[in-house]
């Protein structure tokens, strides 16, 4: 590990105990957890190895009240918080765009009203991109909620996710078929379900 002072960029330093160093040029004192999700808590960092282990080791996804109920927490809302600030630092901001064969569709959560056909009113849009692997396996994926001017949302979402000179797969809406002219290999599925190729 290497210490780099948050004030001066300095490399050297001293360390005062109790978690602190101190840089030896400008005399700041940092904790070891500066910078970190550990950063000013004054939570036991066993406790929170114990909650990312948690987080990352469940297959079916964790709900805040999970991680309350397993690590014992008294407040809801420090459990809500914890898994705000875990799932942030899950996030790469700099992580790779997807490429080779990716799917990008919009889905809709909330299910069916009796009455109203197609979309409800209460749903809610899910922007999804798919890498497909092969013929029977996924890859990456990235999800997005729905904006709601909803026109040329997946085209941005696309461009966003998808890098220049995949083949993006889609349902073939006309707003869609820009992404031919935006650098991809565009497909999309016809009514027989036939892909058709659209360069």
């Amino acid at each position: 590990m290497v210490f780099v002072c948050p004030r001066c960029g300095g490399r050297e330093y001293w360390r005062t105990g109790a978690g602190l160093w101190m840089c030896r040029a400008c005399s700041r004192r940092t904790s070891v957890t500066a910078g970190t999700i550990f950063d000013r808590t004054r939570t036991p960092l066993r406790t929170w190895f114990a909650a990312v282990w948690f987080v990352t080791a469940q297959k079916n996804g964790v709900s805040a009240l999970g991680l309350q109920r397993v690590l014992g927490m008294k407040s809801y809302e420090t459990a809500w918080a914890w898994m705000h600030r875990l799932r942030r630092a899950m996030v790469r901001p700099d992580r790779e765009m997807l490429s080779g064969l990716v799917e990008v569709d919009e889905s809709f959560i909330g299910g069916v009203h009796r009455g109203l056909p197609g979309v409800g009113p209460d749903n809610i849009s899910v922007l999804v991109a798919a890498e497909h692997l092969d013929h029977n396996r996924i890859g990456r994926i990235r999800l997005e909620p729905g904006p709601t001017d909803r026109r040329l949302a997946l085209v941005k979402f696309g461009q966003r996710v998808v890098s220049p000179g995949s083949t993006i797969r889609t349902d073939g809406a006309r707003q869609l078929r820009r992404f031919a002219d935006l650098g991809y290999q565009h497909e999309y599925f016809t009514s027989s379900a036939q892909t058709s190729p659209r360069t």
